[in-house]
């Protein structure tokens, strides 16, 4: 058994650190934690690991009873992509999307910034993938793996509603297949208000027990770090508060440039208010959904959120640009179903 979790230089600093890591930000000592062997696939580095919490864990001494985790590091924008990813899991959770329970320790070894991301499945569970999902409605395996490579042009074939087939097709028109597109449908109003521009068919799943006596469900949203400034450096921070030639803002041109991987018939290159904006008008019986996550009171808790758990973990820039651009994202979704509301009434 590994004695030491992966150690991997990271490609690129985000030009900033804490001087001192807040208390919700621990060190994760070796005696509390076993690496097990098991292999997890994905890009980044990551380790699969059994951890021992105060007052949730009922024996120390019984490793068999300690909550698995898989424990990444952020290798290509260290510490600031585990920063986003566990800030992204949390929006989630404020915006009553299922996500898996998440934290940020660091490396008692290395001193090195850890997202840790509990392990939803069961030991009688399997997560299959959308990946699965469509090769089975297409039965070709191939043919996802080689669209998945063209990210622009995937968009034109995996459409919302090549999805909503595919789903209904693996698990019938029923109610257990009209939960799963519901749940399909929040995944996507989230990335709406984050701007996730990565969720790829290997970046959602549908829970399946094996025996078959429990309904499929849709898996907690997980690998949600590709968004609100991720790869971004400090340096290059200021540019988004500059002005184009039409008097918008750099950081308006960058929300509405996040695109889905999800398309939609039809339409050429839709970016996630757009998406928004279709599922809304085409599906009335989701948009409960949208007129839900826009809630004032939702944006409220938003930023209070920030402010109570990330504020002193981004310097001051990422901050309030990241405040700005969930706010913004916020009042263009709002703007949208307002929209639409009022054509309705005319």
């Amino acid at each position: 058994m590994k004695k030491s979790l992966k150690f991997v230089p990271y490609e690129n600093h985000s030009g900033f650190e804490p001087d001192n890591w807040p208390s919700h930000v621990p060190i994760l000592p070796k005696r509390h934690m076993q690496i097990l062997d098991e292999a997890i696939a994905g890009e980044a580095p990551k380790d699969f690991i059994k951890v021992y919490e105060f007052g949730r864990t009922a024996r120390k001494s019984n490793p068999k009873t300690w909550p698995k985790y898989i424990a990444k590091f952020a290798k290509k924008w260290y510490p600031n992509e585990s920063i986003t990813e566990h800030l992204l899991n949390r929006l989630g959770y404020i915006l009553g999307v299922r996500v898996a329970n998440s934290r940020l320790v660091r490396d008692e070894e290395f001193g090195r910034l850890r997202f840790l991301s509990e392990y939803f499945l069961r030991s009688s569970e399997r997560l299959e993938h959308g990946a699965e999902i469509f090769a089975g409605y297409l039965s070709d395996d191939k043919l996802v793996e080689e669209l998945e490579k063209d990210r622009r042009g995937v968009r034109n074939f995996f459409t919302f509603q090549f999805a909503e087939k595919a789903i209904q097709h693996r698990f019938g028109h029923g109610d257990e297949g009209k939960n799963l597109i519901r749940d399909f449908v929040r995944m996507l109003c989230f990335d709406a208000i984050t701007g996730n521009n990565d969720r790829h068919t290997y970046n959602w799943g549908i829970v399946c027990d094996l025996s078959g006596k429990r309904a499929p469900c849709f898996s907690p949203v997980y690998d949600s770090a590709r968004g609100l400034f991720w790869n971004e450096h400090e340096q290059r921070l200021g540019r988004f508060k500059e002005k184009q030639k039409d008097g918008s803002t750099n950081l308006n041109k960058y929300i509405q440039e996040s695109m889905p991987r999800i398309g939609w018939e039809g339409v050429q290159d839709p970016n996630h208010f757009d998406l928004a904006e279709l599922i809304y008008k085409n599906y009335p019986n989701y948009r409960y959904i949208y007129d839900e996550t826009i809630l004032p009171e939702r944006e409220i808790a938003v930023n209070e959120l920030l402010e109570k758990e990330f504020k002193n973990l981004f310097s001051a820039t990422r901050y309030f640009l990241i405040k700005d651009c969930l706010n913004l994202r916020f009042q263009n979704l709002r703007n949208i179903i307002d929209q639409t509301k009022k054509e309705e009434r005319t």
